[in-house]
């Protein structure tokens, strides 16, 4: 189910349709588990703008690093 709500930010998000979602529900819509999927696609498009074809593969890791990070710091704090 996650890696389907992942699939589904990145292919609205390629679409050009959650952008719409993004502008009406704000922070909201950037939060989920679909939004993760939006931001690892804007952060391909970014990538790619920047560094071509390396951009395919830094673009998306480098936009949600950030989240990424909270993730494994939560998950091993939960564990201390």
């Amino acid at each position: 189910i996650v890696v389907l709500f992942v699939s589904l930010g990145v292919v609205l998000t390629g679409l050009g349709l959650y952008d719409a979602v993004v502008d009406f529900g704000g922070a909201g819509a950037t939060v989920p588990i679909v939004g993760f999927g939006y931001a690892l696609a804007k952060g391909v498009e970014k990538g790619i703008a920047q560094y071509g074809l390396a951009g395919l593969l830094s673009g998306g890791i480098t936009a949600s690093s950030a989240g990424i990070a909270a993730a494994f710091w939560q998950r091993w704090r939960s564990r201390c």
